[in-house]
């Protein structure tokens, strides 16, 4: 049988634990770019699994968070451009409904006449 189970994305909370499983970062011993990582977490959709895939890749600290920053990034682009895409989508159908609905009062005045 498949299921779908849907999981939610990494919060800031998740990633410090991944961090401090994975590379051994806590709180009391914070890499320079975690803060910039969970703003970039919070204002992204990326899962715990792909975090954890950055995290594992390489056992240095500053090469794997500076992957990670990259991923966040990318994923940032990525949703801001599905967005316009969709916003551009929205305008386009209203243009082809406009164009419709005038087709279809001309064509109606048209019969009248």
């Amino acid at each position: 049988m498949d299921m779908h189970i849907n999981m939610s994305y990494c919060t800031a909370g998740g990633f410090n634990i991944l961090a401090s499983n994975y590379l051994g970062i806590h709180h009391s011993n914070r890499h320079r770019l975690c803060g910039e990582i969970e703003g970039l977490i919070e204002s992204s959709e990326v899962t715990p699994a792909e975090v954890a895939e950055e995290l594992m890749r390489i056992d240095d600290a500053d090469v794997a968070l500076e992957g990670l920053v990259s991923l966040l990034k990318g994923k940032k682009v990525e949703r801001n451009e599905a967005k316009e895409e969709g916003s551009n989508k929205v305008e386009i159908q209203d243009v082809k409904r406009q164009k419709t609905e005038s087709n279809v009062n001309g064509d109606n005045q048209n019969m009248l006449s």
